[in-house]
Order: C-alpha cells, then structure tokens, then sequence
C-alpha cells in the first residue's frame, strides 16, 4: 500500500487501467466458460438421455419383434406340423438319432463352418431328410431376414430334433445332454414347466457349441391344432444385434460409449473400442451402473468411467422378461470440455486481443490525463521556483484538468500582483531609507550647528516636500540663530555701555565725595554736574530700555526658534516611524 501510494499518477493510472482492463477480461472469461460450462453439461446431460432413450427404445422395440417373432412362429400350425414330423423321423432313426443327424448335416456337410445351414437335404432315404428339405428353406429364411443366430426345435423330451445353423448342440439332449446347464437348457425347461403361451428368456452366457461365445435364448411351447404341446420352440439372439444398437455411431462422440450390464456385473455387450471391454467382461463397479441396477435413471456429472477416468453418465434400466440390465451412456470430460476449452482459448485470444487494445486504449487515456498533469505539476514548479510568465496550456481545457490550469493562472497572476507590490514595497522602504539617511545626516549637522548645509539631493516625489520643509526650517533657524547672535552682540555693546557710565558715575560720585567740601563752593558747577547726572541717568534708562526692547526681541527669536526646533522634532519622530 505505501508503495502504491507512493507511486507517480503517471505510472499509477496507466497500471490502474491495464490491471483493470485485465481483471475484467479474466473476470469475463471466468464467467463466460463456466457459463458454457454448465450450458454445455446440461446440453450433454439432454442428449444422453436422448441417445439413452433412443438406445432403449430400440432394446424394447428389438425384444417386442423378438416376443413377436417367436410367438408368431410358435402359433403358425407349419411350426407344429414341423416339430411333429421332425419328432415322427427322429424317433424312426435306427440307432442314436442325435449321432445320425450330426454325422449327416455336420460332419458330412460339404459346406464349410459357419456355412451348414446351407444344405437344405443331407444324403440318404430319411423321413427325416425329405421334411428336412420342406421345413429347413422356410426357417432359414426366418433366421437370415430376423438376425438370429440360431433356430431351434425340440421335442417334449428335451431333443434337439432340429436347428438351423446346425453346431454341436445339434441331436443333443437338454436333460441329459453335455448343454443341459447351458441357457438353452434352462428357456427349454422353463418352457416345458411354464404355462402355454408365455416367453421364456435367458441372459447371456457363453455358450460352447458357439465357441464359448455369449448366448441368450428365447423359448415357447408349441401347441398343435387340438392345443396339445408339441414341443419347444427356441431361438439364439444375435448379440452383435445387441451391440449394433448399443453402439451405433450415429450422434456419438469419439469417447461416448454406451453398454448394457446385468446384475451379475458383466457386460451384456461389446466395446466400440477394440481395446475395450467385451461381451461377459467383468465391469468395474461404478455408481452410474448401480444406480440404473436399482431401477433408477439418473445424470452424474462427476463419475468414474469404466478405465477410472473423469466422465459424465447416464444410466437407466432395461428389463427383458427375466433379464434385468443397465443401460448405461459415458463420455469422457476431456471430451465434454474440448469445446468448453476451445471457447475459452477463443475467448482468452480476443480478451487478450481485446484486453491489449483496451489497455493500449486506456494507456492513452490515462497519458491524456497524466501528461497534462504532469505539465500542470511542471507550471506549479516553475511558479515556486519564481517563474511568473510560463504559459499554463492546461488552461485552455475544458475539463477538470483545465479548471486546475485556470486556478493556477489565478494563482501565478495573484504571485505576481504580490511581486509588484512587494518590489514596490522595497522601492518605497528604499527611498525611505534613503530620506532618513540624508535627514540623519542633516540633523547631525544640526546638531554641531552647521546650517550651511541643506539637503540639495532631490528626494522622491511622495518625500519632496519633507525635503523642502527641511530646507525652510533650516533657512529659518540659521536666520533666527544669526539674528540671536546679532541681538546678543548688541546686549553685550550695551551692557558694556552701561558698565562704562556706571564707572564714570562712580568716579563721579567718588569726585564728589572728594571734593564734597567743594561742592558748596561750586554750587554751580555741583548743579552743572547734576544736570550732566541727571542726563547721563536718562541716558542710561533710554539704553537700558533699548536693550530690554533688545532682549524682549531676543526672546522672541529664540522662542521661535525653540518653535523650529519643535517642528523639527516632529518631522524627525515622524520620519522614524515611517
């Protein structure tokens, strides 16, 4: 956090933008391909149920024709004349019939294996060779049209008296026979103890006379026209028929495989894959298989297959008289996600394409941003580093970036009005100082009584007149100074005057102490001297009342000049607060 919020806008935007871009694109993806994920195992989960159905659909319509088939063929009145006349031969046969009939439709069959049904009349004079050769065309038809393996017809006492395909069963006995255990055995002994009309059937087993192939039976006692029981009709089903229908293509995928396995917990049909299971494998358990076992039909997304790989699985059950299977459809995930997968590195491709461009995009979109800003950080810079004629070109937006670039103008032309004031300041602090400075100089002046020296330097036009009121005053006070000192010479010459007549009268009167006892003598003379005294008195009131005027007038000069120096205090307290 603290580095994130230590880092440039420049760097931080364009990395908010791409990270954003990129969360959003995996966001998108995300949900895209778990949508399509869940879409895409919902679509799989309808169309295994279609293809389950569909398989089951054709298992029942393929038992329905089986139960059809059979029971057609037993009430057909050519199928109990068949059984009765092929009965009538058999017992007609000199020797063991079962031996007879082998050595004449197998082993002295000229047709090669997989090919004696072929022979429609074995060589000799036989009853049973010439109802052979009228009855054996018509079931072999049925064998070849139907896709049966094998028809059978047995008498009442468990005799294989005829068969179509014409293997090791042939002749044989189902009651005391080598196959009496074999599910021929048991459809023929469920048949003879069963009540008339019902179908009997057997799961599949292996099956010697088949080479040990798997084999299943159906069987149906057959009644002749007075409705006694005859014989057994039985016909060994195709299991390749069983598999065709499991496993058609049609619809499937390259893993999709679809089987049928009984309670027994073998397979009741072949793999499509060659290296797969095969008919009566054992299979491995699995909870799909047990689930349609139990009577259920199910979906599970998250199931074990049949190699223990990941698969979804559809299972229901498959009854068929006394068999009772599992229908079962897998399909490996891989497979299932392959599209999923594709979409995504689809989607991852035009995200990435798409997350590039929004990126490049938003990378733009953010220098578009952080490039103005930045500039605007530069102007701010360059304002407090004290550069005041930049040009602010964010101001000229429109948008945010240029309210900030206004307001950043407004700022630098406030700095600026603040600059010229501020220098206008310093001038005017300078002229003062510079005022006070030559009005210090001029009072020191003052004060060592030199008034020869006015302040001839022009002051600034707003001290002009301070400049000229010192002048004045200094003109004033050196006059005013001039004439005390005028009046002081004066006072000085008078009083010398009047010291001058006050020793003459003092002589005077000394004379006349002396020369008292003349005084009478010269009366005249004494009052001549009286007069001259008495003249000489009123010139010294005359020059004593001069030199009072004198120094009334001196007075006055001096309280006007008091009067300056007042003023001059004043300018001087004035010009030290300023």
């Amino acid at each position: 956090m603290k580095l994130l919020r230590s880092l440039q806008l420049a760097h931080k935007l364009p990395v908010f933008v791409v990270s954003f871009g990129l969360l959003v694109t995996v966001i998108l993806v995300t949900l895209s391909t778990v949508s399509f994920k869940n879409n895409t195992i919902a679509s799989a989960e309808e169309h295994f149920k279609a293809l389950v159905s569909d398989r089951d659909r054709a298992l029942k319509t393929f038992f329905a024709s089986v139960d059809s088939d059979i029971m057609t063929m037993a009430a057909a009145p050519s199928t109990a004349t068949a059984i009765e006349r092929f009965s009538m031969s058999w017992n007609g046969i000199d020797g063991d019939p079962g031996d007879t009939l082998r050595q004449a439709y197998v082993s002295g069959n000229p047709n090669p294996l997989g090919q004696k049904h072929l022979l429609d009349r074995a060589e000799g004079k036989s009853s049973y060779h010439m109802h052979h050769e009228g009855f054996h065309p018509g079931f072999r038809t049925l064998m070849e049209t139907k896709g049966y393996y094998d028809v059978f017809l047995m008498n009442m006492d468990g005799d294989i008296i005829y068969s179509v395909f014409k293997e090791a069963d042939y002749g044989t006995s189902l009651l005391t026979g080598p196959y009496k255990d074999s599910g021929l055995g048991e459809v023929f002994r469920a048949a003879k103890n069963g009540a008339s009309g019902e179908v009997h059937f057997s799961d599949l087993e292996g099956y010697a006379p088949s080479n040990g192939d798997a084999a299943a039976f159906v069987s149906m006692t057959i009644a002749n026209e007075i409705g006694e029981t005859v014989g057994v009709l039985a016909f060994q089903l195709p299991v390749q028929l069983l598999t065709n229908i499991t496993n058609s293509t049609e619809g499937l995928g390259e893993t999709v495989q679809i089987y049928l396995v009984a309670d027994d917990m073998r397979a009741r049909t072949t793999s499509r894959f060659e290296d797969s299971f095969q008919v009566l494998s054992e299979m491995t358990p699995s909870e799909q298989i047990q689930s349609a076992l139990d009577g259920n039909k199910s979906f599970f997304h998250e199931a074990v297959g049949l190699e223990g790989q990941h698969v979804i699985a559809f299972s229901e059950s498959v009854d068929f008289h006394q068999g009772h299977w599992a229908l079962v459809a897998e399909q490996d995930w891989a497979e299932i996600l392959a599209p999923v997968i594709a979409e995504r590195n689809t989607l991852l491709m035009a995200s990435i394409i798409l997350g590039a461009v929004m990126s490049l995009l938003g990378w733009l979109f953010a220098r578009s941003i952080t490039r103005p800003i930045a500039k605007i950080c530069e102007n701010m810079d360059e304002v407090a580093a004290g550069n005041l004629d930049g040009e602010v070109a964010s101001a000229s937006r429109g948008d945010e970036l240029g309210q900030i670039g206004k307001t950043l103008v407004s700022l630098r032309d406030d700095l600026k009005r603040a600059r010229g004031a501020e220098e206008e300041r310093a001038e005017q602090q300078r002229e003062q100082n510079e005022v006070v400075e030559q009005l210090s100089h001029g009072l020191v002046d003052l004060s060592k009584g030199d008034f020869s020296k006015p302040l001839n330097k022009a002051f600034p036009a707003d001290y002009e007149q301070l400049r000229s009121d010192f002048n004045r005053t200094l003109t004033t006070l050196s006059s005013t100074i001039t004439e005390v000192i005028n009046s002081a010479d004066s006072i000085r010459n008078g009083a010398g005057e009047i010291s001058q007549a006050s020793d003459d009268l003092s002589q005077r009167t000394e004379s006349q102490a002396a020369t008292l006892e003349q005084t009478a003598a010269a009366l005249e003379e004494m009052t001549t001297s009286v007069k001259s005294a008495s003249e000489g008195a009123r010139s010294v009131e005359g020059i004593v009342n001069e030199a009072k005027s004198e120094a009334e007038a001196s007075g006055t000069v001096v309280q006007n000049a008091v009067s300056a120096m007042t003023e001059i205090e004043d300018s001087a307290r004035h010009i030290s607060q300023i």
